[in-house]
């Protein structure tokens, strides 16, 4: 809990890797995110987004846009500014981290589904039920492990909107293929309007 003599000593290892490193190596960033993270902890958003957004352009400048270590400064950049109420912010840069990731690790790697999910929880945030579900509809057709992976959380933003019967299709889908499932989903009350359904499968 002590922040201000964290935040010396991260500031002391920042400028000893900025000295010996220099300003962008990889490690140099490591210390500008880990800096920016103590200042989003102590409620400095502005000075964390500054270090956040250093850290991004650094790791586009040296290691390329689409690479794992960049993306997660695109996902936590995205974060921050969803937390400063900065939605459009937000949006843009989880959808940048969609692209990203899709061609950092392919359709079948579930780490690309990171974006979407962020994304889908910054609609919901936001009481944006209905792009919620066009964004899960659009992933799901992508391949067959991505409609397995979002099939559940899309069958219960269905079932809130009050699209009963595709949310039946949608759990029937996922019990056959899941089975072992079917009591940890009765009793979610996302889907209390199709428990009835549930239970006879």
């Amino acid at each position: 809990g002590d922040y201000d003599g964290a935040e010396a000593l991260y500031r002391r290892a920042l400028e000893c890797r900025e000295k010996a490193l220099g300003a962008d190596h990889p490690d140099t960033l490591k210390s500008v995110s880990i800096l920016g993270g103590l200042l989003k902890a102590k409620g400095d958003y502005d000075g964390a987004e500054a270090l956040y957004r250093r850290a991004l352009e650094g790791g586009e400048r040296v290691l390329g846009q689409d690479h794992p270590t960049t993306l997660g400064s695109v996902s936590i950049l995205g974060d921050l500014l969803e937390a400063k109420g900065d939605y459009d912010g937000a949006e843009a840069l989880y959808r940048s981290l969609m692209e990203g990731q899709e061609k950092a690790f392919g359709l079948k790697d579930s780490r690309k589904w990171r974006g979407v999910e962020l994304l889908a929880l910054l609609f919901e945030r936001t009481n944006r039920r209905g792009a919620v579900i066009k964004l899960l509809r659009e992933w799901s057709s992508h391949s067959n492990e991505a409609a397995d992976n979002f099939r559940y959380q899309l069958a219960c933003y269905e079932c809130l909107e009050g699209n009963l019967d595709e949310a039946k299709c949608l759990i029937q889908k996922h019990l056959s293929l899941h089975p072992d499932e079917k009591d940890g989903i009765l009793p979610d009350d996302d889907l209390a309007a199709i428990r009835d359904f549930i239970e006879t499968l």
